[in-house]
């Protein structure tokens, strides 16, 4: 039978302390790399990324309100008063947003007119905005005939909303007392 080897392993006290802080130690210098590490990149976010995204969200909204222009422009080219071309027109009449705006005509007026726009600028501004964001919300049960009006047209809803601004603002104007012909005078009031 052979005799099984048997090894005495002795630590003194200074190699267990050794044993035991060196791991901490090395722990230490890597959590300490660590949060340079982040500390670094958290600078950098702050210093450098976060003004660049600052930058371009502005750049951003500067190229939507432009693609914005050039979209309205493409069914009522730019000029004062704004005009519908053709292909406005075409919109408005197969689109059916007249009949839609004509059906609650005594309401809109009201909503319209409640608001006191002071001159024409400010009076197409917020009948355009009015019909981009509002008219659907204050008559949800349009939201159908519009979208039905988009597809038969071939645009989107937002045109036809447009399209319908440029309808609505001719016939608000002269009850707010604006003349499309004569912009700048105030006419009498209604």
């Amino acid at each position: 039978m052979v005799n099984p080897v048997t090894f005495e392993i002795t630590i003194n006290s200074v190699q267990g302390i050794i044993a035991i802080t060196a791991p901490v130690v090395v722990i230490g210098v890597a959590w300490g790399a660590i949060r340079n590490d982040v500390s670094h990149i958290d600078r950098t976010l702050h210093d450098e990324i976060k003004p660049d995204l600052k930058n371009l969200r502005e750049r951003f909204a500067v190229v939507e309100t432009k693609v914005d222009v050039l979209w309205k422009y493409s069914s009522a080219p730019i000029s004062s008063p704004r005009q519908l071309n053709e292909r406005g027109h075409r919109v408005l009449a197969e689109s059916g947003i007249d009949k839609i705006i004509d059906a609650r005509k005594d309401m809109i007026i009201q909503e319209i007119k409640s608001k006191s726009p002071n001159n024409p600028y400010d009076a197409e501004k917020f009948i355009m905005g009015w019909m981009d964001k509002e008219f659907v919300n204050k008559f949800p049960e349009t939201e159908r005939q519009i979208k039905d009006g988009a597809f038969r047209t071939g645009e989107d809803e937002l045109m036809v909303l447009f399209v319908g601004g440029i309808y609505l603002r001719y016939m608000i104007f002269p009850l707010l007392g604006f003349s499309l012909t004569d912009l700048g005078k105030k006419t009498i009031s209604s």
